[in-house]
């Protein structure tokens, strides 16, 4: 039996997460549909068959007092990253910090959660989304459609490498967690190179990156150039011990400070340069 402590938090957290459905909820119908398919998204988990399942659901949310149409898959994880994004606010950052940025940088955009999160927060940015999962990217484009249209976002079918060249998706459950492969696979994507990338759009200062890209960090960490120089914050996820120790010394050595952010799931971390008030 759980300790009392440990019931008392799970009451809690679906109390609390009860009521963002309720407030993001814009219509009854997508609250009743975040209810539904949040359950059903949670018993997946004991039915791997499901997992190959990409129907989508459409949901009509206000968040942050602005009425967005996004479209998830219940059993291929979209909804955690949902909720990961708009109730745990997981990539939350001090205000001043939203409130001067103007190029953002989201390498491993997935479905655009995080994209439009910025967005909100940061109207007058511009985000560069980068999505190597051509399912991700095709959903990713429709989330955004709106902000592609006027400008904001600018959405990039590709994955970060060490070279041009074409690299190879290795698939997995959900779909947050595709990453490349060494073997060539039946899903083929373009590879980029990070600074070559900015040198192309005529990037000159990134207030904001977000990185989650499932182990490929490690091509931005070896021997990280320009990119680190331009870069005011950095929010990365780590996936092996490795390269966390060439994130912090990559971060000492271009003068970022380094905090783990308190998550239950994700080894994430958040690095600032200079002053947040500043």
């Amino acid at each position: 039996m759980p300790a009392l402590p440990q019931i008392v938090k799970r009451v809690f957290t679906a109390f609390s997460k009860f009521g963002f459905c309720c407030r993001s909820a814009a219509t009854p119908l997508s609250f009743w549909r975040l209810l539904v398919h949040t359950k059903k998204a949670k018993r997946s988990r004991n039915n791997p068959a499901l997992y190959s399942n990409a129907l989508q659901v459409a949901y009509t949310l206000q968040l942050h007092k602005h009425i967005r149409l996004f479209y998830l898959r219940t059993y291929q994880g979209d909804l955690q990253i949902f909720y990961d994004v708009f109730w745990r606010s997981i990539y939350q950052l001090p205000a001043p910090l939203f409130a001067r940025a103007k190029t953002i940088l989201d390498l491993g955009a997935h479905i655009g959660m995080t994209a439009a999160y910025f967005n909100i927060q940061c109207p007058q940015a511009t985000i560069y989304c980068i999505e190597a999962d051509e399912a991700n990217y095709e959903l990713l484009t429709n989330n955004l459609q709106p902000a592609i249209r006027n400008g904001k976002v600018k959405a990039i079918h590709a994955a970060i490498s060490n070279s041009r060249e074409t690299v190879y998706l290795q698939k997995a459950s959900y779909s947050y967690n595709s990453q490349l492969s060494d073997a060539i696979t039946p899903f083929p994507v373009k590879g980029i190179v990070l600074d070559q990338f900015i040198q192309e759009q005529h990037i000159t200062h990134i207030d904001i990156i977000k990185i989650d890209i499932e182990g490929a960090e490690s091509f931005l960490l070896h021997d990280p150039q320009h990119w680190m120089v331009i870069t005011d914050t950095i929010l990365i996820e780590i996936h092996s011990e490795q390269n966390l120790q060439l994130f912090k010394s990559a971060a000492a050595r271009f003068g970022f400070r380094v905090e783990k952010r308190a998550l239950d799931f994700e080894n994430l971390y958040v690095a600032y340069k200079g002053t947040i008030d500043s």
